[in-house]
């Protein structure tokens, strides 16, 4: 007469529930671990991946999540370039063309800028970046007009002709862009 021969729990004949896949057992709770993973994964897998995308799950477009300026409290005013300032430090002389040994000022014409409140230009050449102002802020809530300046640099003593277009960022949101030619 044969004795009954331990069972191994991982066998395919165990009695509790559960499958085997390509002689891998699985149980129940193993199977269930499994759906919730697959389960969270279809659902925040495309939320981490899509940070910042302006479209959702099904194409469409959708505004931006980010804090908006007007949010935050600003109320800014027209984006310029001009040739000069005036005594207010707001940018004159308004142009869309200029030298290439020119001192490019661009700015913000009246406006009101919670204290704190980060503010930089990004001057494009083309779709290429080719400098960042210096980001300034004030202890203090701001009104007036806020301006950039950008000159040739010490090595080209001139800019390169082409087009450019300069965009300013308040806390860290681009805000408004204005174009220009250097000849």
């Amino acid at each position: 007469m044969q004795q009954p021969k331990d069972r191994d729990p991982r066998s395919s004949d165990n009695q509790s529930g559960g499958i085997s896949i390509g002689g891998i057992k699985l149980d129940t709770r193993t199977i269930l671990i499994i759906i919730v993973v697959i389960a969270a994964a279809i659902i925040f897998l495309p939320q981490l991946l899509n940070r910042g995308a302006d479209t959702d799950n099904d194409g469409n477009n959708l505004p931006e999540v980010r804090e908006t300026v007007e949010s935050a409290g600003a109320d800014i005013g027209d984006f310029v370039a001009g040739l000069a300032l005036d005594r207010d430090s707001c940018v004159v002389d308004e142009t869309d063309s200029f030298s290439r040994s020119d001192t490019i000022y661009v700015g913000l014409e009246r406006s009101e800028i919670p204290a704190n409140t980060p503010v930089f230009v990004r001057l494009f050449r083309g779709d290429r970046a080719v400098e960042d102002t210096e980001e300034i802020s004030n202890a203090e809530d701001y009104e007036g007009c806020v301006w950039f300046e950008f000159t040739p640099s010490d090595s080209a003593e001139v800019f390169e002709s082409g087009d450019y277009e300069a965009e300013i960022f308040i806390n860290g949101n681009p805000v408004d862009t204005v174009s220009f030619r250097i000849q």
